[in-house]
């Protein structure tokens, strides 16, 4: 699975993917503004919350493990434009 969506304003890579709740999430940003990351579950209900400045690389380890094993969204959002990742929790 390609985990990487590319956008606009830039390119959302998670990995590695599947994975055990532990992963590295980059966004390499071409535009400008703040960047607000949100991870979501197959309901729409969000479990992960982040809000960068305007930063050109973001790298973050995150940390799902508490969460059900599972499908979720990944989605990085910038001036209105949006990219998307889908991973899988085991």
């Amino acid at each position: 699975t390609t985990p990487e969506s590319p956008a606009a304003n830039g390119t959302l890579l998670v990995f590695p993917n599947p994975n055990n709740g532990v992963f590295e999430l980059r966004f390499q940003n071409t535009g400008s503004g703040p960047v607000h990351i949100f991870i979501k579950d197959i309901l729409g209900k969000t479990v992960y919350e982040i809000t960068e400045p305007d930063n050109k690389t973001i790298r973050r380890s995150v940390d799902l493990s508490g969460l059900a094993s599972g499908t979720y969204f990944v989605i990085a959002e910038q001036a209105g434009r949006l990219s998307k990742s889908k991973i899988t929790v085991r």
